[in-house]
């Protein structure tokens, strides 16, 4: 089995006829187990439109924000409203950015996009905008979430109870495993 979806975007024009490729791990953790570190919870809309398909509204935005923000260890400016603390979640800002990543922001900045200092914060109830992403990694070494703590096997519990499971492959994690998965 391949451990990732492999979902590829459709060619476009504006990207030189490239199909973009993005990791989407199968397993709990999504891509933090194939080595994508970023943690981006997704947009109010989105979670919003899937408790209204779900007919389901523990699927929506102000719940799941109260999952996340009970699970998150936010080690940014503190924000009560958007970000958790000492949960078993390991989050911050990239510590270290690239020189190009505060430039691109100044970039997109000067025409006109929005900039914001967390994606994770109120960028996600509005348009969109440019930040430099939130990351999983403590001390130089990646934290995949499948090896996190109770509370994010309880929310893979929680979605196996409420039918919402699409895959096997939402079972609890193993905490024992490797950081692939197996």
């Amino acid at each position: 089995m391949r451990p990732d979806w492999n979902p590829t975007a459709e060619r476009r024009p504006s990207v030189n006829n490239r199909s973009i490729v993005q990791a989407m791990g199968k397993a709990i953790g999504g891509g933090t187990s194939t080595n994508g570190m970023v943690w981006a919870r997704g947009h109010k809309n989105d979670f919003d439109h899937w408790a209204k398909e779900a007919g389901d509204d523990a699927w929506n935005c102000r719940h799941v924000l109260d999952i996340y923000r009970r699970i998150e260890d936010w080690h940014g400016v503190p924000d009560p409203q958007w970000r958790g603390s000492g949960g078993d979640v390991f989050v911050q800002p990239a510590p270290d950015p690239s020189s190009i990543a505060p430039a691109f922001l100044g970039a997109a900045k000067s025409l006109g996009v929005p900039t914001f200092a967390d994606q994770n914060g109120v960028m996600q109830e509005g348009s969109g905008g440019a930040v430099i992403t939130n990351v999983r990694i403590r001390d130089g070494r990646r934290l995949s979430l499948q090896r996190t703590g109770s509370d994010w096997a309880e929310l893979g519990g929680w979605a196996r109870e409420t039918k919402t499971c699409p895959t096997p492959s939402c079972a609890a994690p193993d905490r024992h495993g490797d950081e692939s998965g197996s």
